[in-house]
């Protein structure tokens, strides 16, 4: 799964860690940053 926010990280994180099985995309992003993640969410 792939989270994309507006929100800062900090907001986000618990105790500065993110969910384990999370994957985090903080805008704003570029067509490139959104790809691998989205490639990277497919291939795990």
């Amino acid at each position: 799964m792939l989270y994309t926010t507006g929100y800062t990280r900090n907001a986000i994180v618990h105790n500065g860690v993110v969910d384990a099985d999370a994957r985090l995309l903080i805008k704003p992003f570029t067509l490139e940053q959104l790809s691998a993640a989205v490639r990277t969410a497919i291939d795990a």
